[in-house]
């Protein structure tokens, strides 16, 4: 009987200044994978980083890994959508810097695409286990945005932020050359897109551990980001995106 073929998937890590973790994430990413049948690659976005960021994501010597850099920084949206197309993979994913959500849940996200197109984690469903919790004031913002979110967008998933999403190649492809948000609301606009395109889309509960240096603000990005959410719904009214 012929082997069956191990699944192919590019990882796309989007970083900015992330010289203390991305040395750390790389290796624990690696090594992962080193003892799963998966057919891997990494491409490292580096969005415009003022430190070692491209140095320390060099010095991983290994053939699955490549580097994008572009100066000036221009946001995490516009650094996955550089990332997505790079991707060559049946298979693409995209994992924050920080390594928050291990990439151990892959296999798991990877059966879920029998009946699904794009997979996500979720910070909020009850099965989700958060190693630490996150500051009070940052939850009740988390949940306040997603309530707007459901009430601007139509979209009933529970978190839509979550830096672990899976999608098919196709989904990707056409996903990404339509989002126009380059920060922090390109997931909305991204599940949006997935949902105005047919694509079926899965939330799966992680494990979560809460880092300290989150670099969102907390009263200029929330305004940024309900401003994008937004734009999203009126480029929509207005035929701005591809028809399905």
């Amino acid at each position: 009987m012929a082997k069956k073929k191990a699944q192919t998937v590019s990882i796309v890590i989007p970083a900015y200044n992330e010289e203390a973790r991305i040395g750390t994430t790389m290796k624990e990413v690696l090594s992962w994978i080193d003892q799963q049948d998966l057919d891997v690659d990494i491409i490292v976005i580096d969005d415009g980083s003022k430190d070692q960021t491209v140095e320390k994501a060099r010095q991983i010597a290994d053939k699955r890994v490549s580097v994008v850099s572009y100066h000036p920084n221009q946001g995490k949206g516009f650094a996955i959508k550089t990332g997505v197309k790079h991707a060559t993979k049946d298979l693409v994913l995209f994992l924050d810097a920080d390594h928050s959500i291990p990439i151990s849940h892959l296999n798991e996200f990877i059966s879920q695409l029998k009946d699904a197109q794009v997979v996500i984690g979720s910070k909020a469903l009850k099965s989700t286990e958060k190693i630490k919790k996150q500051k009070p004031h940052r939850e009740i913002l988390g949940r306040c945005f997603n309530l707007l979110v459901r009430i601007i967008t139509g979209l009933r998933f529970k978190d839509t932020q979550c830096g672990f999403k899976l999608f098919t190649k196709e989904a990707a492809k056409r996903i990404f050359a339509n989002v126009r948000v380059r920060r922090f609301s390109f997931d909305v606009e991204a599940l949006y897109l997935a949902k105005k395109f047919g694509f079926k889309v899965k939330e799966m509960p992680i494990t979560l551990t809460e880092r300290e240096t989150s670099r969102v603000s907390i009263v200029f990005d929330s305004l940024s980001m309900l401003k994008d959410v937004l734009l999203i719904r009126l480029r929509d009214i207005a035929g701005l995106y591809e028809r399905r």
